[in-house]
């Protein structure tokens, strides 16, 4: 047998699995919990968080508890699991936290998320226990 023989049937076989539900390509979609990829930028007055927020994911929840930001977002699967004839794209949960300076004010976080893409903003100013934020969209 040549070489390029051995090439061809590796090619063969990868290209093939691709296409006949292996698991290089779930047939069915996978819930998993993933990290949330941010940017934190300092600005002159606090900072400001910058996340990508995957396609099709449901309004992002954002909470400040005991000095904690938590960024969470879900994407469920849409319809019926047997309905897949491949699935490609991931489905669950994001989620990223960060442990805030003590001279952040936990009172002035602000989000808002378009288009994909959500902000946090978090100026300077005293400490305070738990709170809600509320994205805008």
């Amino acid at each position: 047998m040549r070489s390029d023989d051995t090439a061809d049937q590796i090619f063969d076989l990868f290209f093939n699995s691709l296409f006949s539900g292996s698991k290089l390509v779930p047939k069915k979609p996978e819930v998993a919990e993933r990290n949330l990829f941010c940017d934190v930028l300092k600005e002159e007055d606090g900072v400001r968080i910058v996340a990508d927020i995957p396609t099709g994911c449901l309004t992002p929840d954002v909470r400040v508890d005991s000095g904690i930001l938590t960024i969470t977002v879900n994407r469920p699967i849409p319809g019926d699991v047997s309905d897949f004839e491949s699935c490609q794209r991931p489905y669950g949960k994001w989620t990223r936290s960060f442990k805030l300076h003590d001279d952040h004010d936990p009172d002035s976080v602000e989000a808002t998320c378009k288009e994909g893409l959500l902000v946090i903003t978090i100026k300077r100013g005293t400490k305070t226990s738990a709170k809600n934020v509320k994205v805008h969209t």
